[in-house]
C-alpha cells in the first residue's frame, strides 16, 4: 500500500511528514494524523489501519474533508489551521512564521510531488500543477491539493481486487467475450516471450478475442512481414468483432474509413458506421472520436460541426488525447486561440506528440497566450520523447532550429550546434524538408571554411533529399531552388 515511490496515500502523506520533521520521536503517527483532522486524539491502531490500508478511512473523516474542500473553494485560509499544526511538528516549535518560507515544509512538499508524480492513478494535469505551485512558492495550496486527493481521491488497496472484479464485469459485461478468454490472453502476455506470435496464433486457432485483435493490429502495423498486410488484418478484426471486441468493431470502421480495403463508397462506408455505432455501444471512446471526425468531414453523413464537436466533448471526457486534438482544431478554425490551447496542452499533457509540438508553437509565437520560450522548449521536449511510431517529427526541427542552433537566452538553452545537427538529421531522414534546408545551409558554410570532402558529400545527400521531396518545386521551396543552382554555378557540386 504505502510505496514510497508511487503512491500517494493518506499513509505516504503522514509518513513524509514524520521523516521530514526535526523532532522525529516525538512526530508520531497519532500526532501527525490529529493535526491533519484537526481533532484531539485518536486510537494509535486505527491510525495504523487507516494507513495501511487494511481499514477505508472513516466516513467522519472523510465528511469533514469534503466540507473543508467545499468552503475552500471560497475561502483559501479554511485549512490554515491544520497546515499551521503540522509544521508545528515539522519544526519541532510553535511555528508562527510565513507558511510558504518553511523549507522542511517545501521539502516535505517536493517529496509528495515525487510520490503524485510517479502514481499511475494521477494525471500529468495534477501533478505538473503541483510542480508549478511548489516551484512558485506557493507550498501552502499545493499541499491542500495533496491532502484532499490522498484523503478524498484515492482508493484503499483492501478494496483493490473487489474493484478489479468489477471493472473486469462492467467491460465484458456487452460483450460475448468470457473473464476466462481475458485470463488466457493476460497470462500469455506476462509470461511469453521468444515464442509470443506462436503463441498469439495458437490462442487465435480457439478464436480468443484478444488474440484475434493482437494479431489483426500486427498484421495492421506491418510487424509480422516488414510490410501492413490489410486484408488480413481485416479478416482477424472482424472474428474479434463477431464477439463485441469493441477496438475491433472501431477498426473495422477504420479501415474502411481510410480505404486501406475497399474505394469507400456509399455503401462500404454505411458498414463503417455499423460499426462504428457498435464500437459506441460497447464503449470505445476512439469511435466516439471517429463518429466526431466523421461528422467534420462529411464522411458518410452530412459535414455537421456542432455534431462533431459534441462527440469530441463525449470521447474528451474520458481523457482521450486525440479528442483533445480536435476540439483545439474546432475551436482554432473559430479563432479561438485561448480555448484552442486549452485543450491542446491537455493532450500535450498526455504525452501527444503532435498536441505537444504545436503547443510549442503556439508558446513560441505567442499565439492565445503571452510569448513563453521555456515553455515552448520545454512541450517541444515533450513532442519529441515518444515512441519512433507516434512522434511528430517537426519537434526535432523546432528544437534545433529555435534554441539549439543559436541558443536562447531567454529559455536558458545554450548554444550547441552539433545538437541542432543530430535534430535536423533525424527530422531531415524523417521527410522534413526544412530540416534538410537547414542542414544544407550548415554544411555549405562549413565546407567554405574546411573544403573536406566528408562536408561535400553530405551537401551532395541534402540535395538529394531535397529535390526528390514532394515541397522541392513549391513556392516555398523558391529560395532552396536558388540556393543550390547557386552552388553548382560556384563549382561546389558540378550541374
Amino acid at each position: 500500500m504505502n510505496d514510497m515511490y508511487s503512491y500517494l496515500s493518506l499513509g505516504n502523506v503522514i509518513l513524509t511528514i514524520k521523516n521530514a520533521s526535526k523532532n522525529k520521536t516525538s512526530a508520531i503517527q497519532s500526532e501527525v494524523f490529529c493535526a491533519i483532522f484537526d481533532i484531539e486524539d485518536v486510537n494509535e491502531t486505527t491510525v495504523n489501519n487507516y494507513c495501511t490500508g487494511y481499514r477505508a478511512i472513516g466516513n467522519d473523516y472523510v465528511q469533514k474533508y469534503i466540507e473543508l474542500e467545499a468552503k475552500y473553494k471560497k475561502d483559501k485560509t479554511v485549512f490554515k489551521n491544520i497546515v499551521k499544526n503540522i509544521l508545528n511538528i515539522i519544526e519541532g516549535i510553535i511555528f508562527d512564521g510565513d507558511i510558504n518560507s518553511s523549507k522542511r515544509f517545501k521539502e516535505v512538499c517536493l517529496k509528495l510531488y515525487n510520490i503524485a508524480k510517479n502514481d499511475i492513478n494521477i494525471g500529468n494535469e495534477f501533478s505538473r500543477s503541483l510542480y508549478n505551485m511548489i516551484q512558485t512558492s506557493n507550498l501552502y495550496e499545493a499541499f491542500i491539493e495533496i491532502i484532499l486527493y490522498a484523503i478524498l481521491e484515492n482508493k484503499q488497496p483492501i478494496y483493490e481486487e473487489e474493484t478489479k472484479r468489477e471493472t473486469i464485469e462492467i467491460a465484458l459485461r456487452n460483450t460475448g467475450i468470457s473473464a476466462k478468454d481475458l485470463e488466457k490472453f493476460l497470462s500469455l502476455k506476462l509470461k511469453e516471450g521468444i515464442n509470443y506470435l506462436h503463441s498469439i496464433k495458437q490462442l487465435v486457432k480457439e478464436n480468443n478475442p484478444y488474440a484475434l485483435f493482437e494479431l489483426a493490429f500486427m498484421e495492421y502495423r506491418g510487424e509480422i512481414t516488414g510490410k501492413p498486410r490489410y486484408n488480413e488484418s481485416y479478416e482477424l478484426f472482424s472474428k474479434a468483432a463477431r464477439n463485441n471486441h469493441p477496438a475491433a468493431n472501431w477498426m473495422m470502421a477504420n479501415i474502411i474509413i481510410n480505404k486501406k480495403i475497399g474505394t469507400g463508397n456509399a455503401e462500404e462506408l454505411k458498414l463503417a458506421w455499423n460499426y462504428l455505432r457498435q464500437a459506441e455501444a460497447l464503449g470505445s471512446v476512439a469511435a466516439i472520436n471517429t463518429i466526431g471526425i466523421c461528422y467534420a468531414n462529411g464522411i458518410g453523413v452530412a459535414k455537421d460541426k456542432e455534431k462533431a464537436k459534441k462527440y469530441f466533448e463525449k470521447a474528451a471526457k474520458a481523457d482521450y488525447a486525440y479528442a483533445y486534438n480536435n476540439l483545439g482544431k474546432y475551436y482554432e478554425d473559430s479563432n479561438d486561440l485561448k480555448n484552442a490551447l486549452k485543450y491542446y496542452v491537455k493532450s500535450a499533457n498526455l504525452g501527444e506528440s503532435w498536441a505537444a509540438n504545436k503547443v510549442g508553437e503556439m508558446y513560441r509565437k505567442g499565439e492565445g497566450t503571452k510569448q513563453d520560450l521555456f515553455k515552448a522548449f520545454e512541450y517541444y521536449k515533450i513532442s519529441e520523447d515518444t515512441s519512433i511510431k507516434e512522434i511528430f517529427w517537426y519537434s526535432k526541427y523546432n528544437l534545433a532550429k529555435y534554441f539549439y542552433l543559436n541558443g536562447s537566452v531567454i529559455a536558458d538553452v545554450p548554444k550547441n550546434e552539433e545538437k541542432a545537427i543530430t535534430l535536423f538529421e533525424e527530422a531531415s531522414n524523417n521527410g522534413i524538408f526544412e530540416a534538410t534546408e537547414e542542414l544544407l545551409y550548415i554544411y555549405v558554410k562549413r565546407y567554405n571554411n574546411n573544403k573536406e570532402n566528408a562536408t561535400l558529400e553530405r551537401i551532395k545527400d541534402c540535395i538529394g533529399k531535397l529535390e526528390k521531396n514532394e515541397k522541392y518545386n513549391s513556392k516555398e521551396a523558391k529560395k532552396i531552388n536558388e540556393t543550390i543552382k547557386k552552388i553548382k554555378e560556384f563549382g561546389i557540386i558540378k550541374p
